[in-house]
């Protein structure tokens, strides 16, 4: 089978060619704040996680769901399921800001919102 006539050929001696790595569980509103619950528990992290992506810009979702894709594309991911969360309810304008910033690294992805039973603002959640 001949290749078409529009095909780049690259010399592939002694080299070793293998698929896109995809990325099945990823959670890119948090890469702006790589680090800073790296000593935490769990415990500490699950509930005081979602305040420090409470009241993020447009812009922030962006950057931080692109500073993601970049780090992952480097390391030779080419497609990503995302866990996104955002609060206190997702909404289309920030899912659509986390979108566009993998789609302009150039990754392919999957958006999917996390819900919970309880918003974290409720009073009966805050009074147990």
């Amino acid at each position: 089978m001949a290749a078409p006539d529009t095909a780049t050929i690259f010399e592939a001696a002694d080299r070793m060619a293998m698929p896109g790595l995809i990325n099945a569980h990823s959670h890119g509103h948090g890469a702006l704040a790589k680090g800073l619950g790296d000593q935490w528990t769990l415990e500490l992290l699950l509930n005081a996680g979602p305040w420090i992506n409470a009241g993020r810009m447009l812009e922030d979702k962006y950057l931080s769901a692109q500073l993601n894709a970049a780090e992952m594309v480097r390391k030779g991911c080419t497609a990503v399921y995302d866990f996104y969360a955002e609060f206190p309810v997702p909404s289309p304008e920030g899912m659509h800001a986390v979108a566009s910033a993998y789609a302009d690294v150039g990754m392919r992805a999957v958006i999917a919102p996390m819900v919970a039973d309880r918003s974290l603002s409720s009073k009966r959640y805050l009074d147990c």
